[in-house]
């Protein structure tokens, strides 16, 4: 770096990313104080609590006009909820700066936390209908719920406001937070609600053993549904606690939009779009009619199909609540009241008007109809299966004929595997190859992993495991999904068989690479020599690519040794990857001519892998072994084309740390040829390499060139000639450059910026400098320690402590940590100024932060001590042990100007510290 603070070499040029990450988080604040962002945050909120009303006022008008027979049922008394609570919350935050100024300030929390009761309100509405679902399932009666559910919203609401009439009448501080925890208590409360009715529904429709799409959807609603209000609530009651002892998680203020987004998106705006998804599905029309004819059929068919209506009775609701749920299996009646729809989401059938579902299994074709009470409408429901035969109980031969038949279809796949769990049951059963074929797809099919571990032990069990095909996909298939611990059921289950374990070993080393995963490629491998499962060529490729990415290169050479000499059959299809990997281990420990000896071994086999020519020439690269990297180019070019840009590169930099930057020309050229894109970064190095070899001058001559033949200099190099040119004093060119950078896109570079901003300084052009910062500012580029050292030292020059001071503080702010050109700069500021005690306490900071001194800073506060008149100032240098790493013609210079201007505090020090007595003066 040079000591303006703007780096020179291409390793500061890199590391311009990692200074731009000391920036912390002081844009929370200044979003916070910002008016315009106050504006853009809740007019944006009231964007999103508008389209949520307007999705709950869309689906209550479609409800509506499906159902218009009914009255405000449970579902639409829910979606109106929704559509009060987002409307007002729009409508205060379209009008929150008139809010704010509201008095008395009572009036703003009511605004503010009156629509968070009705949105309790609402959401207690679903606690509700699952607990009259989950009691009336189990037969327990229900009168007690609605009359519990008013009691407690009334006296949420009436503690609620008698809190806001007393805070209205005298203003007590305790009051306020006191009504914060409460509504954090009912938050917590309605949290709690939710886990209990709707962890209990969810477990016990998980315990009905049979499968099928509507007990799935369900299963699924329920379970979202309860997660997302749990957490919503949760989250309510954490944040409202914070916002009652923590003046800084305020939500009530205009100071914290972006706290008060964060909140009402993940409690609010979130939660209520994702409900309102979820129970999107309208009930259906009032005349569809429900008629199903079945016969009782002579096999355990007829007890599947009795839980499947078990279920479905439990899962359909009217008005959102089962009235009554009865199930007896002796006479194999169902009676519940269900509305005329399909399986399952949200209905509105009046619970004032239910409609009666009976279900009789019976041997005859016309069952009989109970008559029930004149008041209750009956839907006559007869259930006969039409072909008795086609699910019969097959015999024991045919059983695995049977159950691979039911597979095929997609129809009955779930039936099938039902049919299989029970089968397993009966000891004559012994699934076949072909039957585990068709669980293991199925179960793929819909990701059962419990299942797949349940068949894995079954694999054990009956001593059959699927084709090896089948094995090495299901392998597979774990561990993509992350499912490694089955993945390694599955593995000790295979290893039984030696054709089957070989090949789904080898698929699990290879699933494990592709997630880069090399260490657990490497443990499959070590589990598979303990268990004599024989390695094919697949696998010795697999195992070689792991162990050459941890850079264990004998051990690659080490599997290379052992595959060559077992002779694998049909190895030839893997050996020139298997080249490829050894010479590239080998090319990356730093042994090029051992990879070069190998390729030439490969080609004396007639093997032709012509990627290898790349990692050959990267590594002789790397190494500057120049005459080979040239020779292996041009075998290169006269075979095929090297196509990798990293290649290139390397090259570059070899020659640059060569000094023949003449060929990194050439290089170029040779990009160009091979129809690879000239980057950015290999422009930059050929750039930097004129730079760096023979000064700014070449630079900015091979840049021009270069532009000249049509390549696009990218934001780096760009970056790299603006700091040549104004080097160079030529400001009008570096602004042409920088202004060109910026039309292509190019306005975010730290390091553009800072170029431009000292040569501005250096041009006496500070309000050009402090404008640039300003735009820098405003593009969301976050200037780091050379920008703020540049402007200082500006700024110093002129005196200017009130903009110094200012900069200084902005950098504390922004958590800029300032560095020892910063601290001359801003010591030597004040100096200037006569500010020696900010001098002196701004140094004794800088000790303090373990800061060293260098010749610059020494010189300023000898200068500083000798101007303080304080009697202790003669030994502050001493005391602070300061070591003058001063050349020996400017500390005599300072010597005898200080005893020719008679200044005795630096002459009296130059005597105590016996300095110029050790320096060779003739």
């Amino acid at each position: 770096m040079g000591r303006d603070g703007v780096p020179v070499t291409a390793a500061e040029v890199v590391a311009v990313a990692a200074v731009e990450l000391t920036d912390a988080s002081s844009w929370w604040h200044d979003i916070d104080d910002s008016p315009a962002w106050q504006n853009r945050i809740f007019y944006t909120l009231a964007v999103l609590y508008g389209i949520v009303a307007t999705v709950a006022l869309v689906q209550l008008v479609r409800i509506q006009l499906r159902v218009p027979e009914y009255g405000w049922t449970t579902q639409k008394v829910f979606h109106f909820l929704n559509f009060l609570v987002n409307g007002v919350r729009c409508l205060v935050f379209i009008f929150f700066r008139n809010v704010q100024r509201l008095k008395p300030e009572i009036v703003q929390h009511i605004l503010l936390d009156m629509p968070s009761l009705a949105f309790f309100t609402t959401y207690a509405l679903l606690v509700l209908f699952w607990a009259e679902i989950y009691y009336q399932a189990r037969a327990v009666s229900t009168d007690g719920l609605k009359p519990s559910f008013y009691t407690i919203n009334i006296m949420v609401y009436v503690v609620q406001i008698t809190l806001w009439l007393i805070l209205w009448w005298k203003p007590i501080s305790a009051l306020l937070i006191l009504s914060k925890m409460f509504f954090a208590g009912v938050s917590l409360f309605a949290a709690l609600g939710f886990l209990l009715y709707g962890g209990r529904l969810f477990l016990m429709l998980q315990r009905f053993p049979v499968e099928s799409k509507g007990r799935r959807k369900k299963l699924q609603e329920v379970g979202y549904v309860t997660t997302i209000c749990f957490f919503c609530f949760l989250v309510r009651c954490i944040m409202m606690c914070f916002n009652a002892f923590d003046k800084n998680a305020d939500l009530d203020v205009l100071d914290h939009p972006i706290l008060n987004f964060i909140y009402y998106l993940w409690v609010e705006i979130l939660p209520s779009s994702l409900v309102l998804f979820i129970l999107r599905k309208l009930p259906p029309k009032r005349d569809n009619a429900i008629t199903y004819m079945v016969t009782k059929p002579q096999s355990s068919t007829s007890s599947v199909l009795f839980q499947t209506t078990t279920v479905m009775a439990i899962c359909c609701s009217a008005e959102w609540s089962l009235a009554y749920t009865k199930c007896c299996r002796t006479t194999h009646h169902v009676h519940a009241f269900i509305p005329t729809c399909h399986f399952p989401s949200l209905y509105t059938v009046s619970a004032s008007n239910p409609r009666f579902f009976h279900v009789n299994f019976s041997a005859s074709p016309t069952p009989i109809l109970e008559e029930e009470p004149s008041n209750t409408p009956i839907i006559r429901v007869d259930v006969n299966f039409a072909d008795v035969q086609e699910y019969s109980k097959p015999g024991t031969e045919n059983l695995n004929e049977f159950l691979c038949g039911l597979f095929e279809d997609p129809k009955t796949k779930e039936l099938a595997f039902d049919y299989y769990q029970r089968l397993k049951e009966r000891p004559e059963f012994r699934p076949e190859k072909s039957t585990f074929k068709h669980v293991i797809r199925y179960l793929m099919r819909l990701k059962k992993w419990d299942f797949i571990l349940s068949v894995s032990e079954d694999f054990k069990v009956y001593h059959v495991l699927p084709d090896r095909a089948t094995c090495s996909r299901l392998v597979k298939f774990c561990i993509e999904h992350g499912k490694f611990r089955i993945a390694e059921v599955l593995l000790d289950a295979f290893k039984s068989d030696s054709k089957v374990a070989f090949l789904a070993f080898s698929s699990a080393m290879r699933s494990y690479n592709k997630l880069h995963m090399f260490r657990s490629t490497v443990l499959v491998f070590e589990r598979m020599k303990c268990t004599s499962v024989v390695l094919d060529s697949r696998g010795y490729l697999h195992i070689m690519e792991a162990c050459s990415k941890l850079n264990e290169c004998e051990k690659v050479v080490q599997l290379f040794h052992e595959f060559e000499s077992r002779e694998l059959r049909g190895s030839a299809r893997y050996l020139a990857q298997i080249y490829g990997i050894l010479c590239e281990s080998l090319g990356r420990c730093g042994r090029a001519f051992e990879a070069l000896d190998y390729f030439r071994e490969m080609a004396k086999k007639g093997i032709s892998e012509h990627s290898i020519y790349s990692t050959l020439i990267y590594s002789f690269a790397s190494l500057r072994k120049v005459d080979v990297a040239e020779e292996l180019l041009r075998e290169a070019k006269s075979k095929t084309m090297i196509s990798d840009p990293e290649v290139y590169l390397k090259l570059v930099l070899m020659y640059v740390e060569e000094g023949l930057l003449e060929k990194t020309l050439e290089v170029v050229k040779a990009m160009e040829d091979a129809d690879v894109k000239v980057s950015d970064c290999v422009l930059c190095t050929v750039v930097n390499g004129f730079s760096k070899k023979r000064g700014f001058s070449a630079a900015v001559k091979v840049f021009e060139d270069l532009i000249s033949q049509g390549y696009e200099p990218g934001q780096v190099t760009y970056a790299s000639v603006i700091n040549a040119y104004w080097r160079l004093g030529q400001y009008s060119k570096a602004e042409k450059v920088f202004l060109e950078m910026d039309q292509k896109g190019f306005d975010k570079c730290v390091y553009a910026y800072s170029s431009m901003i000292v040569m501005y300084g250096r041009t006496g052009r500070v309000r050009c400098a402090m404008r640039l910062m300003a735009k820098m500012k405003e593009r969301g580029c976050k200037p780091n320690v050379w920008i703020y050292n540049s402007l200082i030292d500006m700024h110093g020059r002129d005196k200017n402590l009130k903009q110094v001071e200012k900069l200084w503080k902005e950098m504390k702010r922004r958590k800029v940590a300032p560095d020892k050109v910063t601290y001359t700069s801003i010591i030597g500021a004040y100096s200037k100024a006569g500010e020696f005690e900010t001098s002196v306490k701004l140094f004794n900071e800088y000790r303090m932060n373990g800061g060293l001194i260098d010749r610059a800073m020494a010189g300023i506060m000898v200068s500083v001590y000798s101007r303080k008149k304080t009697g202790n100032t003669r030994w502050k240098l001493k005391q602070n042990r300061i070591r003058i790493i001063m050349g020996v013609p400017d500390l005599v210079a300072l010597a005898l100007q200080a005893f020719h201007r008679r200044q005795k505090t630096i002459a009296y020090f130059f005597h105590k510290t016996g300095i110029l007595n050790t320096l060779p003066l003739t």
